[in-house]
């Protein structure tokens, strides 16, 4: 299995050609007809509809090809769409690897290493706090000390309860606008904003939150998914990828 994954790495660092001599075999073995669009790999049954698609993101900051994805996968109505990502902020040759469903939108398959070294990051400190805080196990700071899961399991409003300690502890205001939280600075300027979803959103709701970002102009957004019970997996939206699995809460 490891080979298996140092070998699809390789392909992904040359592109959407020789990525696609990975499929081919069994798009061929399960009488697909396999098509190259630009940075895209289209799995065409035998009545002639699409029904995989692969699509290859080599920049994830760029939050225009990110956004048409999704909705090219509503449109398209096939069966699943399967989204390379390089996620360049953990190293060069890295890769994240999400499926879509009309029904069960974003899943977090795996994630395919090359170096292991991290990108120096540039943001303000404020978003740095809060990855740190969404990427590590850490405890919630005083009066909850309750980790994510556990968080996430409990009502909507002790969430949005707990998340308003945090944001008085990075000197923020925080606003309940159609069910998205928001982090206003001290300047009323949005820092970040967090969708909580209790159950797998269908894929219009990842369109409704690439659209909020896109109007809000927000530099960070965090999104919460029950994978399974218990579960939880933590997926941050900023400039620096608009499309990252952050970590994954039990």
């Amino acid at each position: 299995m490891a080979s298996k994954k140092r070998s699809l790495g390789k392909h992904l660092q040359n592109g959407t050609d020789d990525l696609a001599s990975i499929p081919k075999p069994v798009s061929e073995e399960h009488n697909y007809d396999q098509r190259i669009q630009g940075n895209e790999i289209q799995w065409w049954n035998q009545t002639g509809e699409q029904s995989i698609l692969f699509f290859y993101i080599v920049d994830p900051r760029n939050i225009e090809q990110v956004s048409t994805i999704f909705r090219q996968a509503q449109e398209s109505h096939c069966e699943l769409a399967c989204i390379f990502v390089h996620q360049w902020t953990d190293g060069e040759g890295n890769w994240d690897v999400f499926g879509l469903r009309q029904q069960r939108g974003l899943i977090h398959w795996n994630r395919f290493w090359g170096k292991r070294s991290l990108e120096n990051d540039q943001g303000p400190f404020l978003r740095d706090d809060i990855y740190s805080l969404f990427s590590t196990g850490q405890d919630f700071p005083k009066p909850g000390r309750k980790k994510w899961a556990q968080l996430l399991e409990t009502s909507a409003n002790e969430t949005i309860a707990q998340l308003g300690i945090l944001a008085d502890e990075h000197q923020c205001t925080q606003q309940l606008s159609n069910s998205i939280v928001q982090w206003r600075n001290p300047h009323d300027k949005i820092e970040a904003l967090f969708f909580i979803h209790k159950n797998f959103p269908a894929l219009t709701d990842y369109i409704h939150v690439y659209t909020q970002i896109h109007l809000s102009r927000c530099p960070v957004t965090f999104l919460f998914q029950k994978a399974e019970p218990g579960i939880y997996d933590i997926f941050r939206l900023s400039a620096r990828s608009y499309l990252e699995h952050q970590n994954q809460a039990k």
